[in-house]
């Protein structure tokens, strides 16, 4: 069943098949409710990729909603408005420390 139903059709396209050949994890960013967060986390955990979630602002202290079930889904690194601000240097940051914690290097996929 399908999190985010209008939604997960736009976002299953961008998690293609091929990414599972191809890619051992996702990365994307959004809002601490992101609905895109969320379903980019559902359809990695369904293909069987790790999804890396950057996600706007500070760590709540209770979790809920879009942004629990992303958590449960994903791993999530917050990042503060300044950094999120430069998403081009904020994923090549985060690329680098995906690649160098993964055994052999991760094939990623920055969406």
């Amino acid at each position: 069943m399908a999190l985010c139903p209008q939604y997960t059709p736009q976002c299953s396209s961008r998690v293609g098949e091929h990414d599972t050949e191809t890619c051992s994890a996702q990365i994307t960013c959004g809002g601490l409710q992101s609905s895109h967060t969320a379903a980019v986390a559902q359809l990695c955990a369904e293909r069987g990729l790790r999804a890396h979630l950057l996600v706007r602002g500070e760590r709540p202290a209770v979790p809920t909603g879009l942004h629990l079930y992303a958590r449960m889904l994903g791993r999530v690194t917050y990042v503060g408005r300044r950094e999120y601000a430069d998403r081009e240097a904020m994923f090549e940051a985060h690329l680098r420390r995906v690649r160098a914690d993964a055994p052999g290097g991760a094939k990623v996929s920055v969406r």
